[in-house]
């Protein structure tokens, strides 16, 4: 009986610590956010973010995102990553006309851009430049950083 109480708490220790599970969690990756602030007296009719690979990232659900003058509009849940911004300034029934920067900027903290009247001829839907309609805008970066900045027409 003395030998019986030693084995039978051995066993039960034994037994409870095999039982256990330790369960470990992978954490997701850090998801950060673009935020598009139209500091311009221009409608901007659409924006969105474009990767690396190509792939867009819209802002709504319905691909189409507006950001009147003086209001600015966020692009959460986005990985660590290299993306374009392309924002539309002119729609018309045939065409959209968009900006988008030139360059990718790496994406690994939360980020906001500035759209201001400055430094940047638009072209016309046809794609010539028309000195009477000169609309000049720059984005930059919150630490004040300017993106250059290219045309592209898309004919709806």
């Amino acid at each position: 009986m003395k030998k019986l109480f030693p084995v039978l708490l051995l066993t039960m220790i034994v037994g409870l610590f095999s039982s256990c599970v330790i369960v470990t969690t992978e954490s997701a990756p850090p998801t950060y956010s673009m935020t598009f602030s139209n500091d311009t007296q221009s409608h901007v009719y659409d924006w969105y973010v474009k990767d690396s690979s190509g792939k867009n990232y819209p802002i709504s659900e319905n691909n189409y995102c507006e950001v009147p003058r003086g209001t600015s509009s966020t692009k959460s849940g986005l990985k660590e990553n290299d993306y374009q911004m392309w924002f539309c300034l002119l729609s018309t029934r045939t065409a959209d006309v968009y900006l988008y920067t030139q360059r990718y900027t790496h994406l690994n903290q939360n980020q906001v851009f500035y759209l201001s009247e400055q430094a940047f001829y638009a072209r016309s839907v046809a794609g010539t430049s028309d000195d009477n309609s000169e609309n000049n805008y720059v984005l930059k970066t919150a630490d004040g950083t300017v993106l250059e900045l290219e045309t592209c027409v898309i004919e709806k």
